[in-house]
């Protein structure tokens, strides 16, 4: 919420994040969702803002040099990347509102309106067959990536717009996995051929879950019923003197670890 504190991340800063977690031995990391400028920020020099996607079909090359240099790393780290295209929830940066609003539509027409989920599939379209100015190889191609993302918790997306994006991605891309996207515990798990993981976050003032994380993932793996691998995307405790408390959130979040370990 403080725009004038954002800035692209240098190479040795990238370098910085990757060597922490190299030495935490973190295999996996999961990218912020692209940021994509609201149709009312307009430089007054008329250039490009930070924003890696400028509009509909609109992007910002210099940007997308960050995540160039990003996968050059994950490969020489031995890190993989799930990447998020978009947002629904947590869109301080842009997300599934902009997209609308960059054609005129409301926010919840990104998932029904033909233009807005052609923008989308654009820059699906453009991240899939961009090729890495620091390797040579085209992000479709790259090992870096271990599964694309439609954005970070889109509750609402319906079954039709996720089961149109996954055979597009799957399209441009059959080489890598699609991650599903409703993020909240309790939604239907709707198994499609073309979505590969399916995942949850799982905060403890959700609906139905509070400090049962344990339960909670039994109730999920057990909604998929073995047809697709299952993973906590996010998770975390609220102090709120019931479930969790000062004195004993350590010893929760260490039962939940030792859980899923």
């Amino acid at each position: 919420y403080l725009p004038e504190r954002l800035h692209l991340p240098t190479p040795w800063e990238q370098e910085d994040a990757f060597k922490t977690l190299d030495q935490m031995n973190l295999r996996v990391v999961r990218l912020w969702n692209l940021p994509i400028r609201d149709p009312k920020d307009k430089p007054a020099d008329g250039g490009m803002t930070w924003h890696y996607v400028q509009g509909p079909g609109q992007f910002n090359d210099e940007a997308f040099k960050t995540v160039d240099h990003l996968f050059a790393l994950t490969n020489r780290y031995g890190v993989r990347v799930i990447f998020d295209f978009t947002a629904e929830a947590g869109d301080y940066l842009g997300g599934i509102g902009t997209y609308a609003a960059h054609r005129g539509k409301k926010r919840q027409e990104f998932y029904t309106d033909a233009q807005v989920k052609e923008d989308y599939k654009a820059t699906i379209r453009y991240v899939l067959t961009r090729t890495n100015t620091v390797t040579g190889v085209p992000y479709r191609d790259d090992k870096a990536i271990l599964a694309w993302q439609f954005g970070n918790e889109m509750h609402s997306a319906p079954a039709p717009w996720l089961a149109e994006m996954a055979a597009y991605l799957k399209s441009l891309d059959a080489n890598h996995l699609v991650s599903e996207t409703r993020h909240v515990p309790g939604q239907p798990m709707v198994v499609d051929p073309n979505i590969d993981l399916y995942t949850r976050h799982l905060y403890s003032n959700y609906r139905g879950v509070g400090g049962a994380w344990p339960e909670t993932c039994r109730r999920e793996m057990q909604a998929v019923q073995g047809q697709r691998p299952f993973y906590v995307g996010e998770f975390g405790p609220y102090i709120d003197g019931k479930s969790f408390t000062h004195e004993n959130v350590v010893a929760r979040i260490q039962e939940f670890l030792g859980f899923v370990c």
